[in-house]
C-alpha cells in the first residue's frame, strides 16, 4: 500500500481546478507537519487529551487525502494513554508523516489537474 491512495487522490483532480488542488495539497502538507509536531509535543508531556484531539485531526485529514496508512495509525492512538503499547501507537504515527509527506512532494500536479504518481 503507498502512502497516498492515487485513486483518491485522481478523485481530488477530477473535482476540482488545478490551482485548487495544489492549494490543497499545500495546505495538507503544512498542517500535517504542524500536528506532528505539536503531537510529538503534547504526548511528550502527557498530555492525553491534547494527544487524543490531534491524533483524531490527524485522521480526519488524512482520510481525506488519502494518506489511509497514516490515518488508521492516528486513530489507533486515539485510545488512552493507559492503553497497552500507546506509546507505540503515536511513534507509528509521527512514522507515517514522512512517507506521506515525501509522497505529495513527488506529485506534480499539471495545468489539467490530474496528479502525476
Amino acid at each position: 500500500m503507498s502512502a497516498v491512495d492515487p485513486l483518491i487522490l485522481q478523485q481530488l483532480a477530477d473535482d476540482m481546478p488545478p490551482a485548487a488542488l495544489r492549494e490543497l495539497l499545500a495546505t495538507f502538507q503544512a498542517d500535517l507537519a504542524r500536528l506532528a509536531s505539536e503531537l510529538e509535543a503534547a504526548c511528550g508531556r502527557g498530555a492525553e487529551d491534547a494527544c487524543r484531539e490531534l491524533n483524531h485531526a490527524i485522521a480526519g485529514a488524512a482520510a481525506g487525502m488519502g494518506a489511509l496508512r497514516l490515518e488508521q495509525a492516528a486513530r489507533a492512538a486515539m485510545q488512552p494513554e493507559d492503553a497497552p503499547d500507546h506509546e507505540a501507537r503515536v511513534r507509528s504515527v509521527l512514522d507515517e508523516v514522512g512517507p506521506v509527506q515525501d509522497a505529495l512532494r513527488a506529485l506534480a500536479v499539471p495545468s489539467e489537474g490530474t496528479p502525476k504518481t
